[in-house]
């Protein structure tokens, strides 16, 4: 009983001795651990690496054959070369690598004994390809029938940026266009968002990226007369980023037939650039950032099923409002944050494009335009019912009668009707009196009145 106390005390010693030194993966009786790196090894990409791995038989002792260790094997992850000849071990053993499985072996007197209880496994190894692995560490006995089997983690760190080479347009590349497409191909081991800078300006941001060496594009771009110089920046999940060469395009002004004496050297464009929108994009509704003078192109179907080609951009921002110019038949409105205008630029009375206003931020608007076919409301003028009354009773018209307005005067009509009346008037008076029948006449009435009333 006394014998069984002192081994019990014993091993409980050497498992506290060996929980305050390593942090160790316990797999039945035997304890193994990644010496200097508890049990995860942090490794960089691309960079050869000293795995250094202790096994510590806790159960040696033990009846049987289970306790003797004979060979242990180290089964490295697919993704991981071997750097030979780099493996070493601290007691005498025989060595092999075979399909990425390192295996260090001493049947006699056993690889780990009475004598080495703690044994180290040390090698170098490089990670091919960013992630988290696992590292197999397994434990044999005499007959390799009876094993342990833990593993080990490694995360291996992503180090290499993203490798751009640009495809079109060609470098130099002169012409009186004025958009351009910008395509090139990329080469990295995770997903990537890629950036095109023209004059060191950030034009726009791609996240759909062939990241196999695949053909990728940035496209529907204008620019204004001159020379511009360009490049690709991409940046993968690491954060690790990656420059293309430089290239320059010329965009050159139209030849023309005339002269002229003067003038200021031609006429800037009205846009500094053109996005494209795609039918399928337009038809969904899709967002698009644009600062002022920036556009989008669009195709919208017009009366007879064709395609026409129709722009929506932005000609002045402040805080709040926007506003906007939808052509080819030009249209502007002005709206606020959060309000919406449909535009019919098919001329068949209903609304082709809808044009909403989210936000105003770091002098770029944010637009919602989408493809719409909503039939404009007509208005129709408001007009009184005749009551039965009105339609039954005879219609009589009451003369017009001029009336004296005293802020106008008497009408002229009237002013003439007055005056020929009073010169009638003037005309009977004179004649009455100058007639010499009328005078005797009278004359006999007044003095046979006279004559009466004397004899009265």
């Amino acid at each position: 009983m006394v014998r069984e106390n002192k081994i019990l005390l014993v091993t409980t010693i050497l498992l506290v001795f060996s929980f305050l030194f390593s942090i160790n993966f316990i797999s039945a009786g035997h304890i193994v651990n990644a010496t200097g790196a508890g049990i995860t090894f942090y490794v960089l990409e691309d960079v050869p690496f000293k795995f250094n791995i202790t096994v510590n038989n806790t159960d040696f002792g033990a009846t049987g054959t289970a306790s003797n260790i004979t060979r242990v094997n180290v089964t490295l992850p697919s993704s991981f070369s071997f750097n030979p000849p780099t493996n070493r071990t601290s007691v005498n053993a025989s060595f092999s690598n075979i399909s990425n499985v390192l295996s260090w072996l001493n049947s006699t007197p056993y690889l780990i004994n009475a004598t080495n209880l703690f044994v180290y496994f040390e090698f170098n190894a490089t990670a091919l390809t960013p992630g988290t692995y696992n590292l197999s560490v397994r434990t044999l006995n005499a007959t390799e029938t009876y094993y342990f089997e833990t593993n080990l983690t490694v995360v291996v760190n992503d180090t290499n940026a993203p490798v751009v080479t640009l495809n079109t347009p060609t470098n130099a590349i002169s012409s009186t266009d004025t958009q351009y497409n910008f395509t090139f191909n990329v080469t990295d081991d995770r997903a990537a968002n890629c950036t095109l800078f023209v004059n060191n300006v950030k034009i726009e941001n791609s996240t759909s990226i062939n990241i196999t060496g695949g053909l990728s594009g940035i496209m529907g771009y204008s620019f204004s007369l001159g020379t511009h110089i360009w490049f690709i920046n991409c940046t993968d999940s690491a954060n690790n980023q990656g420059n293309s060469s430089t290239r320059t395009f010329i965009v050159t002004a139209p030849a023309t037939t005339a002269t002229s004496s003067g003038g200021d050297g031609g006429t800037a464009p009205e846009y500094i650039s053109t996005k494209i929108i795609t039918q399928a994009e337009f038809e969904a509704g899709v967002e698009k950032q644009l600062k002022t003078n920036e556009r989008v192109k669009l195709n919208v179907i017009g009366m007879a099923g064709a395609s026409e080609t129709h722009y929506v951009g932005i000609k002045e921002l402040t805080e709040t409002n926007a506003k906007i110019k939808v052509s080819s038949t030009p249209q502007t409105a002005v709206l606020s944050i959060g309000e919406e205008k449909k535009f019919d630029v098919t001329n068949d009375g209903s609304y082709d494009i809808s044009v909403k206003l989210n936000s105003i931020v770091s002098n770029k608007a944010s637009l919602t335009i989408k493809s719409i076919n909503e039939k404009i409301a007509v208005e129709t003028p408001i007009t009184s019912t005749p009551s039965a009354e009105e339609i039954t009773s005879p219609i009589t018209e009451e003369p017009v009668i001029e009336t004296l307005d005293e802020t106008k005067g008497v009408s002229l009509g009237l002013w003439i009707t007055i005056a020929i009346i009073a010169v009638a008037i003037i005309i009977a008076i004179i004649y009455y009196f100058m007639n010499p029948k009328t005078k005797k006449k009278n004359f006999y009435v007044v003095y046979n009145r006279k004559k009466k009333n004397s004899k009265i």
